[in-house]
């Protein structure tokens, strides 16, 4: 009898994921969403795609008992509260010492005026859709990929969709087009940024799709059957190259592209985490298979090899951002510009300055140490505690690494699945060491496509059903 043959990509998908990862695959395409029109349209399909689901498939979340529902609760707590927060921020009948003293300022000059804790409410709109939108992503990836197969599905998408970025990246770099799409570069003329702006977001990216390119390389070499069972016994990795068929090297194919692309960007910031994204991925595997301190050296041995190799294939554009004194020109920068939010921070460390607000409020405290104009802090974690205030950013902050902890002990939890763990550490790494020096979680193609991975990684996290061992104690 025939084998039965596998379903296509999107055939037999419920149309509600089928939507999603259309979503999730087309959302960097205008500037990384990150314009009003494009992050309120993925804000408003993200909420379309939920009650779809919630229609298709009620409840929407259905969690077994091996689920770590106390982390869950607690996370959709400190989430919950971020909210209420932020919109408390925007009320005018709080306390009117709470109130920014900018408000009285310009009571001064415009009469009676509505303070609020926020320096300017009408920030607060766009910024909370945003934010919902995020939190919308993990959800529905949360419930879709508890199966496998769409987890596998997910992933690969994410995958030819980061290569499809780099393709296009590459070929205009390699026309020497100075355009993003049809329009006219106004920065990082000479970088690669795909359909980004700013080639550290495009390089953030690129890391992300990268760490899903290995997932589905490792998966498919997985399934390869060993040919010589001699060449085997003294190198399984000999045996397994030999026994790959043509189609198994071009499926290096995206990541190489991905590679070049990434390498192009000059980006010394998203190289690097990029680089800790990978290793984060890798350490996640050494964990689940228990690997010896021998061993871990060897693979952090082979990592920093591979490093320092793939930045001297970054070429002249990103040896020249590695040299000292442009190092310690841009270090310098930064610093003022840390110091500064430092400042604004310790002038209202518990209520902050309303949501989605930083680029106002740092007006009032920047100086000519600072030649670029700062739309962001360069440091999400000081840009979050400055818009929130301590107590709420802090909520937010547990909330990701709640999430992120169920990843890690899902490790020992599962058999199966430990690749989509590993990338939902991995880009859980990346993207905590970006946000350490830029501002890649405030641009939404990142964002919703990092929520996405850890929606998918947290769902795979516990077992699809108990072990043997503790089935058959629950019989007796």
């Amino acid at each position: 009898m025939p084998t039965a043959q596998k379903p296509f990509l999107f055939k037999h998908l419920p149309l509600w994921f089928t939507g999603f990862l259309l979503l999730i695959a087309l959302c960097p395409l205008p500037f990384g969403a990150n314009r009003p029109w494009a992050s309120d349209l993925l804000a408003a399909l993200v909420g379309l795609f939920l009650l779809l689901a919630a229609l298709a498939q009620p409840p929407l979340l259905r969690f077994s008992q091996e689920a770590p529902q106390k982390r869950l609760a607690l996370a959709a707590s400190a989430l919950l509260l971020v909210v209420l927060w932020s919109i408390f921020q925007t009320v005018s009948w709080t306390p009117t010492a709470w109130h920014h003293p900018i408000w009285k300022e310009a009571e001064g000059l415009l009469g009676p005026v509505r303070g609020t804790i926020s320096v300017d409410p009408s920030l607060f709109y766009e910024s909370l859709a945003r934010l919902l939108s995020y939190i919308g992503c993990f959800l529905l990836a949360l419930q879709a990929t508890r199966n496998p197969d769409h987890a596998k599905i997910m992933v690969r998408v994410l995958a030819y969709a980061g290569a499809a970025y780099a393709a296009y990246g590459l070929l205009a770099q390699s026309m020497g087009s100075n355009t993003i799409l049809w329009y006219k570069k106004w920065a990082y003329e000479g970088f690669l940024t795909s359909t980004f702006v700013n080639k550290n977001s495009y390089a953030a990216y690129a890391g992300l799709g990268l760490l899903c390119c290995i997932t589905v390389l490792r998966d498919r070499f997985h399934k390869v059957k060993i040919q010589d069972e001699v060449i085997a016994q003294k190198s399984r990795w000999v045996a397994l190259l030999s026994s790959l068929q043509t189609k198994d090297y071009l499926a290096f194919l995206p990541l190489l592209t991905i590679l070049a692309a990434l390498a192009l960007t000059g980006s010394r910031a998203g190289i690097t985490s990029t680089f800790i994204g990978v290793l984060g991925y890798v350490l996640a595997l050494a964990v689940h298979k228990r690997l010896k301190a021998k061993q871990w050296s060897l693979l952090l041995g082979g990592g920093l090899i591979v490093f320092v190799g793939f930045v001297a294939l970054g070429g002249e554009a990103l040896l020249s951002r590695m040299d000292q004194s442009q190092v310690a020109s841009d270090a310098e920068t930064r610093m003022a510009g840390y110091e500064l939010v430092g400042i604004a921070i310790s002038d209202n460390p518990w209520l902050g300055f309303g949501l989605g607000t930083f680029d106002s409020a740092f007006k009032l405290y920047r100086d000519n140490r600072l030649p670029l104009w700062y739309h962001h802090a360069h440091n999400d974690y000081l840009e979050m505690v400055m818009d929130l205030g301590i107590p709420a950013a802090l909520l937010l902050f547990l909330a990701i690494d709640l999430m992120v902890s169920c990843c890690v002990t899902g490790l020992w939890a599962r058999r199966k699945g430990s690749g989509f763990l590993a990338l939902a550490i991995g880009a859980s790494s990346l993207v905590a060491a970006h946000a350490f020096v830029d501002f890649s979680l405030h641009i939404p193609a990142i964002a919703a496509t990092y929520a996405t991975i850890l929606g998918l990684g947290v769902a795979q996290s516990w077992p699809t059903r108990k072990k043997p061992e503790e089935a058959a104690t629950k019989k007796r």
